[in-house]
């Protein structure tokens, strides 16, 4: 039977503190789908994971902000068995083009007119549908919207003193830097 033919059973969602992670589980388990929520406790040993082939289907939403073992491979997609359950991967984070990718089973993103990439690792071997819009967060407005506030809030209430904050500071450096090089470009 292919993993289009049943229904999902078992769900993996990562960063379960967020609100897309939590959002996933939430709406995972309003589908009768178990959810199993993974955040840094669970995944700071470092992948890879060989757990996420016993799930239907994996939700990550990680902040990514340094180097990490990959979760999921496409050799482990190859050495897995016939009846692996894993046949979707939500890839809320998009990470395809970062060389840290904790997915590095693709390397494109999918759109909202093509939302599904279907990754093939050979004849016997699952093939797992890839959805990574880069702009998923956007379908959950109000939840995106709030998270965004939270994490932006402190460094705004820093912008009277930006010399003071790391963040306004790396963003006037970023800001010279890009200017002179167009600059340079002009000329």
């Amino acid at each position: 039977m292919s993993h289009r033919d049943r229904l999902p059973s078992r769900g993996f969602s990562s960063t379960s503190h967020c609100c897309t992670g939590g959002g996933a589980a939430w709406f995972a388990s309003q589908c009768g789908v178990k959810a199993i929520e993974w955040d840094i406790a669970e995944t700071s040993g470092g992948g890879p994971f060989p757990q996420l082939l016993d799930v239907d289907i994996v939700v990550n939403a990680i902040y990514l902000s340094s180097k990490i073992p990959p979760f999921l491979t496409l050799e482990m997609l190859q050495a897995a068995p016939s009846n692996a359950r894993l046949s979707v991967l939500v890839d809320v984070s998009c990470d395809a083009s970062n060389p840290n990718n904790p997915f590095p089973i693709y390397s494109q993103i999918t759109t909202l007119f093509d939302p599904v990439l279907s990754v093939s690792a050979g004849a016997g071997k699952p093939t797992v549908d890839v959805v990574a819009i880069d702009h998923l967060p956007s379908l959950m407005p109000l939840e995106s919207s709030e998270q965004f506030s939270h994490d932006i809030l402190p460094h705004v209430l820093t912008l009277a003193r930006p010399r003071d904050s790391a963040v306004w500071s790396r963003a006037e450096q970023l800001f010279q830097e890009k200017a002179q090089l167009a600059q340079a470009q002009a000329q």
